[in-house]
């Protein structure tokens, strides 16, 4: 085992593995049923993406949130244009709603780069969502992807106060954490509110997602690879 106290959190969904497209081929589905069905289709993701962001204060990342927001999308949608619901488009929202809980592929550089990473650091995956969900993930990415990570932590909402309590459990000092992610809410500001270095993946994400990046030790990057080359960098340049 590493015994360096050197640490990379790292954040799972569109950091390592890819999500975000399994939603949006969903939404494409869902668009083409509702253009089927009749209805205007203009903002309707914009419209589905408000319904569900609000919902996730209450029902957090739930397996079923998205496809009710789905549902609730389309009932509204009954409502404006006067048309009945039609239980065989609801079995249809359904399953499209399903869709995107499938077994995840791992971009590209993942492997590569955690294997050349763990030389140096302890990894650790910090994720978030429904825990039956992320275990399901992380399992279906098989024994070779676990053994690359030094801890595994999945909470239901990714907020400051459990980035915290994951320092404390690790035992290391805040200089010596890099945290890569995707998200400016949910990664990088928890992690320069607690004063330690980021890396954000430039990817895609949605509506809940937004929010600005507050200042700090940040670096923005286009892939894992390039977050690599960053911490490797500052480490030999003598940067903690």
């Amino acid at each position: 085992m590493n015994k360096t106290n050197k640490v990379i959190i790292f954040d799972g969904d569109d950091t390592l593995w890819r999500t975000q497209e399994l939603y949006n081929r969903a939404k494409n589905r869902f668009i083409k049923l509702m253009e089927v069905e009749g209805f205007d289709t203009n903002n309707i993701i914009d419209l589905k993406d408000n319904i569900d962001a609000q919902r996730v204060e209450i029902l957090k990342f739930s397996k079923t949130r998205f496809m009710e927001s789905l549902l609730i999308t389309y009932a509204f949608l009954c409502g404006k244009y006067n048309k009945n619901w039609n239980i065989k488009v609801e079995s249809k929202i359904r399953e499209i709603g399903l869709s995107v809980f499938r077994p995840p592929k791992l971009y590209k550089d993942t492997i590569r780069t955690l294997k050349n990473l763990k030389k140096f650091f302890k990894l650790v995956l910090f994720t978030e969502g429904e825990k039956e969900i992320q275990i399901y993930k992380i399992q279906s990415l098989g024994s070779k992807f676990k053994s690359y990570f030094y801890k595994i932590y999945i909470c239901e909402m990714k907020e400051e106060e459990k980035l915290l309590k994951i320092l404390n459990d690790l035992c290391v000092p805040r200089e010596k954490v890099w945290i890569v992610g995707n998200s400016v809410r949910s990664d990088i500001n928890p992690a320069l509110r607690l004063g330690l270095k980021a890396i954000l993946i430039n990817r895609k994400t949605w509506k809940y997602e937004d929010e600005k990046l507050l200042e700090g030790n940040v670096f923005i990057v286009n892939s894992v690879k390039e977050a690599a080359k960053i911490i490797l960098k500052k480490g030999k340049n003598g940067i903690k």
